[in-house]
């Protein structure tokens, strides 16, 4: 075999290593917003009737935590995998005949080209907000996942207060404690604030009864009547 023939085959087994991992990169990628999809319907679905079922919506907030932590983690190995072999056609690139100038990767190499200018658009945005630069696919997904994770927790959460809420006497006996004294205080709260009502409202008739039972003096005119001068 010639040169060409070995750089051509090692080529084609480096981009079937590389098409490979990155297809099942996208695809795990997809399984993982599916599923979180459909675990984020379940947990609305059983927000009717008022919540009855708080405890899917714990099922469902630590199914997502776990999924999301697996699917990144799956994630990091296919990335990592995908880097392999762009590495491996990047070495391959390196025979590729160059152009008159000699200067910089030609339009043929791909992997080589494509990082370079990748290189030179990120240092001419890093005066820029992140917001409008360019994002690599690693923290798209990364920021997916952890989107889907805070979720996951904020569910979990949730569900919890309100299971215990429904449900005081699962509380240890610290937590109850606490509970009871909550609400004792917010009954003397209540109890006081009736109180200077009642004590308003008291006052306010007992002048009015005064008024109404205070003798009424008239003046007294004499018989004969008022003389005349």
């Amino acid at each position: 075999m010639n040169n060409d023939l070995d750089h051509s085959h090692a080529l084609s087994i480096a981009w079937k290593y590389f098409q490979q991992h990155a297809e099942q990169r996208i695809k795990y990628f997809n399984f993982f917003v599916l599923f979180s999809s459909l675990l984020v319907t379940a947990f609305v679905a059983s927000l009717e009737k008022e919540f009855a079922y708080p405890v899917i919506g714990i099922v469902v907030g630590i199914l997502q935590i776990c999924v999301t932590f697996v699917f990144w983690k799956i994630d990091e190995r296919n990335k990592f995998l995908t880097r392999i072999g762009e590495d491996a056609i990047k070495e391959i690139e390196k025979n590729y005949p160059v152009g008159e100038s000699g200067e910089g990767p030609i339009a043929t190499q791909i992997f080589t080209l494509e990082q370079q200018r990748t290189d030179k658009l990120r240092d001419s945005e890093k005066q820029k907000c992140f917001l409008f630069r360019q994002m690599s696919h690693s923290k798209c997904y990364l920021l997916i996942y952890t989107l889907f994770g805070i979720v996951g927790v904020l569910v979990f959460l949730g569900s919890i207060y309100v299971y215990f809420g429904r449900n005081p006497s699962i509380l240890p006996a610290t937590a109850q404690n606490h509970r009871a004294v909550i609400v004792i205080e917010r009954k003397k709260i209540s109890d006081c604030s009736m109180y200077q009502t009642t004590t308003v409202e008291t006052m306010q008739k007992e002048k009015t009864d005064t008024q109404m039972t205070q003798p009424i003096s008239t003046p007294i005119v004499p018989a004969g009547g008022m003389e005349h001068k």
